[in-house]
């Protein structure tokens, strides 16, 4: 697996009919059972029942801070960049991206404008 962040969330999965992600800022867990994430050593997660379950998740993940992998096929940082393609999502938000097994690089989305 590769490196992740301290103090973050990370969301690895969003598009399928469970999230996964890695949480590895204690303070956060709190938050995320809220949600409905249960730990699930070593990743946490949470049933999708539908699209809006997922956007409404994704929207709580964002309010988070938490980092969308970036990756093949349907990744986060995908699904996210087709809210926006929607007009649906609007606020800012991060991504990460692998550089290797023991690198990442994080991007910044900044707010959108409603068009």
């Amino acid at each position: 697996m590769n490196t992740m962040p301290d103090h973050e969330v990370v969301v690895l999965d969003l598009a399928g009919h469970v999230a996964a992600l890695v949480c590895r800022s204690p303070a956060i867990e709190p938050a995320l059972r809220v949600r409905g994430v249960v730990a699930v050593s070593p990743r946490w997660e949470r049933p999708i029942t539908d699209d809006p379950d997922r956007k409404q998740l994704a929207d709580a993940l964002i309010g988070l801070d938490g980092l969308f992998a970036e990756g093949a096929g349907w990744s986060p940082a995908e699904l996210l960049r087709l809210y926006r393609e929607r007009n649906t999502l609007t606020a800012a938000y991060r991504t990460i991206s692998w550089l290797g097994p023991s690198g990442f690089r994080i991007h910044h989305h900044p707010n959108q404008a409603t068009g």
